[in-house]
């Protein structure tokens, strides 16, 4: 609850007595940060930060008066669009949150031109269906399909399946409504009727940077989002049902699932591929993947999936995996690709993965969930068990694979000693960007959160790790080393120190300090490892 009342009058007067809230019970149901837990070493998800109240506004008016008044009386706010992360929620005690579900329009969808202009509750499968009507596609980060695509584009980052051919969210930003923390309206690129092109150098550096402000440099109403030629259907097919709907697969596509006995048999694979550029969709992932996220309909599913993978030995086998979807606008070109992809198969060694596993329902359920990323919708990172190695990215796809097999390596001792759940050794996935070398690539693993002992030494995990990525000289730009201000500041030592810069624009674009910096800056961190 708003300890000044005129401030909570005003607040509710902006956006109408239904779309203000300071009841305990609903400002509880968005305090819950899974991976918070990490840090704080709490076994309670829930009401780890006390917020204040609770804000639906409807129009970027409406979010500039609630900034003005947050001026005013100094009081901190933090933003949200599907609020899917736990660095989307507030974490200053007394901050207000608002939500930004109400605005959920797609403004327009340019054929043409090839881009749109979303508001902040717009999915990324949204966006998609609607853009594969008119012959296009979006990119849809790995995180699942029902995140927002003005979030990643903005304010985080944002790497999935399709980036080979559709780029990664800050290469498709085209443009946005930004309120500053001031509570000023700026409008640049392609958000307005005729306009296109920065109002300046570095706009987007500065706004946004390489991972994005996380909500410390304001709040974005509207981004113009770059779209990408879809060679598939404008409607495809569903099969089978949730929590595992496969799609059809068209006649213009085929669907490969390859191994290799090492990572850097893989990453020579993966240039093969990139140099012929005949791959819509080129992507690594984890043989726990596939019962995880797509061959089953419940954990117990998964589980009986994981021990017939067990059985035949496939877990220990096929660590390095490989997907590639291949797409054509005629029959001919489909034709020249299978045959460059059946020489590079031959001429790398590939293996046809899991055979004997991969029914016509299992193909079709795998194509869903990498066209439309669908499964980590429900399962992304579930609990806050899962986390991702602290190290940087995005590199050349030579030194992904370096740190592939080095931090399969570490994992492995933390396995061992029953800190981190088993999952075969492996647990790398990512791919390349842009039909080059540079790539995307995450290793992630599992504790017990229940076990405050456990969350430690996984943190002991991570910290090996970044000291891995620093000695290594493999320090890039994204990454849960990064993303984190203790960990920006320190990768900043490495790379021209660039955090004194991101203070000089926070004080520069924010004087009240009024819009949440914690994970920005670090600014008044209410949580840490006990």
């Amino acid at each position: 609850m708003l300890e000044n009342k005129d401030a909570a009058r005003m607040l509710e007067n902006i956006v109408g007595v239904d779309n203000f809230s300071e009841d305990p019970a609903i400002i509880s149901s968005y305090t819950l940060l899974p991976f918070a837990t990490r840090m704080a070493g709490s076994k309670d998800m829930f009401d780890m930060v006390k917020l204040s109240a609770i804000l639906l506004p409807g129009s970027a008016e409406e979010v500039s008066a609630i900034v003005k008044v947050c001026n005013r009386y100094k009081i901190t706010f933090k933003a949200s669009s599907t609020l899917m992360h736990a660095w989307s929620g507030s974490i200053r005690e007394g901050s207000i949150h608002i939500d930004m579900r109400r605005m959920n329009r797609i403004v327009k969808l340019d054929d043409k031109n090839m881009y749109a202009v979303v508001e902040p509750y717009v999915s990324g499968r949204e966006l998609a269906v609607e853009a594969a009507k008119k012959g296009l596609a979006t990119h849809i980060i790995g995180a699942g399909s029902q995140t927002s695509v003005l979030a990643s584009a903005t304010s985080g980052w944002g790497h999935g399946h399709s980036a080979t051919t559709t780029s990664y969210s800050g290469r498709n930003y085209l443009g946005s409504e930004w309120v500053l923390p001031t509570g000023e309206i700026v409008r640049w690129g392609m958000v307005e009727e005729g306009k296109a092109g920065h109002p300046g150098p570095g706009l987007v550096g500065i706004h946004r940077g390489s991972h994005g402000a996380f909500g410390a440099l304001g709040i974005f109403t509207k981004a113009a989002i770059k779209l990408h030629p879809w060679p598939g259907p404008t409607q495809l097919e569903i099969t089978g049902k949730n929590p595992t709907p496969g799609f059809r697969i068209p006649k213009n596509m085929k669907v490969y699932l390859l191994a290799y006995p090492t990572p850097e048999e893989l990453g020579d694979a993966t240039y093969k591929i990139v140099d012929a550029h005949i791959a819509y969709h080129i992507w690594c992932q984890p043989m726990f993947f596939h019962p995880q996220r797509w061959m089953g309909d419940s954990n117990d599913d998964h589980y009986e999936i994981w021990k017939r993978l067990q059985a035949a030995g496939l877990t220990e086998k096929n660590l390095d995996q490989l997907t590639v979807v291949i797409a054509a606008y005629s029959e001919k070109e489909l034709k020249y690709k299978e045959k460059v992809m059946e020489d590079i198969i031959r001429e790398t060694g590939a293996e046809q993965c899991l055979p004997g596993f991969l029914t016509e329902q299992d193909m079709e359920r795998f194509f869903c969930a990498q066209i439309a990323v669908h499964k980590p919708c429900t399962e992304f990172r579930t609990g806050g068990g899962e986390m991702t190695s602290s190290w940087g990215q995005i590199l050349n796809w030579d030194d992904q694979m370096k740190a592939k097999k080095a931090i399969r390596e570490m994992q492995k001792k933390y396995v061992a000693q029953g800190v981190l759940t088993d999952v075969a050794a492996e647990s790398c996935w990512g791919g390349p960007i842009e039909q080059k070398a540079l790539g995307h690539t995450e290793f992630v693993n599992f504790t017990n959160i229940l076990d405050l002992e456990f969350v430690k030494r996984q943190r002991e995990f991570l910290d090996e790790t970044k000291e891995f990525a620093k000695k290594e000289k493999l320090l890039g730009t994204t990454g849960l080393y990064v993303v984190t201000a203790e960990g920006d500041q320190d990768a900043s030592k490495h790379l021209g120190n660039y955090f004194e810069y991101k203070k000089k624009i926070k004080k520069a674009l924010d004087p009240n300090d009024v819009a949440d910096s914690t994970l920005y800056l670090g600014a008044s961190r209410p949580w840490v490892l006990p």
